[in-house]
């Protein structure tokens, strides 16, 4: 048969052989003494000698045992694999039988449990789904088994099966219920909850439970955390924690993303630690005065907030400062005006000195004396840059 594992063999007397026939799905051998099988070269022709009918019902007592018995009761319906209360122990059993092939028995199990939901019978689910040996189910049968744990609040062992087989077809609400679940129980840095949690952030899918665990542990690649700290701002969120990393990484890497500006302006009103100020802003100032990169012009606020804050700027963002003003001259107040011309100070005291300065001779005096000069400058490349 199709649907069982295995062969049965019956004795051929005076040509005629009682063999049991449960299934369409069969093939008949012939084989003589020396096991020799034949299929199309004798012909031969079958005929039932039960009609069940009625008969099914009276016999089926004393064959219960009877696998095959179960099958054909189960193929009997008026639509293939159709569960009834009457037949519904032909289909448990079957479902649980070492004979009965694999692929027969997943198709009655994804039947059996959405039997067992349909018709309210959550103690029969509960006890199929705690029973359930995920290692012979297929990814998508344990997806569906998951769901239906998470909707009887078994998101534990749900949770258990997920970080044994990982969480391949789960739809996204069933993730998002489990890591909510799980981050209420332990809400500590966990490598299967994060991996699972990232992963339903990434499927659409999370509420403010999610974001403040993501904004709290996760530590991926700019992008991923971007999104994260995007999507936290956007529930209103107090996403600092995250916005740290996303900074400390574009340090680290030197990489770009296009909002880095923003992230760091919302670090920064949310006291950022001043080294981490620092490294950026002279990191910034270093592509902007040396490389010639353009820059957020809020950088140059948060430079002033600095100095507002009687912090000391690195030689490189004073600088910068200068020579972004020294452009854009129309942007300066007194504050602004009352700084540079304390860099600029500072700077010819350590005879460093540029053209730029002479926008400013109006606030620093000793400029005056090199209003008749020409200066000359030269801009060198490291070796091996582009």
């Amino acid at each position: 048969h199709e649907q069982l594992n295995g062969e049965e063999e019956c004795r051929v007397v005076g040509k005629k052989a009682m063999i049991p026939i449960y299934s369409g799905d069969h093939k008949v051998f012939l084989e003589d003494a020396y096991g020799n099988r034949y299929v199309d070269t004798y012909s031969y022709s079958v005929r039932k000698l039960l009609l069940t009918g009625k008969l099914g019902k009276l016999i089926e007592t004393s064959i219960s045992g009877n696998i095959g018995f179960r099958l054909y009761v189960s193929e009997c319906q008026k639509g293939y694999h159709v569960i009834a209360e009457d037949t519904l122990e032909h289909f448990e059993m079957i479902a649980s039988s070492d004979r009965v092939r694999e692929h027969v028995k997943k198709t009655i199990r994804e039947k059996l449990l959405r039997y067992y939901f349909d018709n309210d019978m959550l103690e029969k689910l509960d006890e199929f789904l705690t029973a359930s040996d995920m290692t012979r189910l297929s990814p998508r049968e344990r997806a569906e088994v998951v769901g239906y744990m998470v909707i009887r609040d078994m998101q534990d062992l749900a949770y258990e099966v997920i970080k044994q087989f990982g969480f391949e077809f789960l739809a996204p609400n069933t993730m998002i219920r489990i890591c909510s679940y799980q981050i209420q129980q332990e809400n500590e840095d966990d490598v299967d909850l994060l991996a699972i949690t990232h992963h339903t952030f990434q499927a659409g899918k999370y509420d403010e439970r999610i974001l403040s665990y993501l904004i709290r542990f996760f530590a991926g690649n700019l992008k991923q955390m971007r999104d994260i700290w995007t999507a936290a701002v956007s529930f209103e969120l107090d996403a600092k924690e995250i916005a740290e990393r996303i900074i400390l990484q574009i340090l680290f890497s030197n990489a770009y993303i296009s909002n880095r500006q923003e992230i760091f302006s919302y670090y920064y009103k949310r006291g950022a630690a001043r080294t981490i100020t620092n490294a950026y802003l002279s990191q910034s100032a270093y592509e902007f005065f040396v490389r010639d990169q353009i820059i957020d012009a809020d950088v140059f606020l948060n430079m002033k907030e600095v100095c507002e804050e009687d912090e000391e700027l690195s030689l490189i963002c004073k600088i910068a400062f200068i020579r972004y003003y020294a452009d854009h001259y129309e942007e300066t107040d007194e504050i602004i005006r009352h700084f540079i011309s304390g860099f600029i100070g500072e700077l010819l005291e350590r005879n460093i000195y540029f053209s730029f300065f002479q926008t400013f001779a109006g606030q620093v005096k000793y400029l005056r004396v090199f209003a008749s000069k020409s200066f000359v400058e030269y801009k060198a490349e490291q070796q091996g840059s582009r």
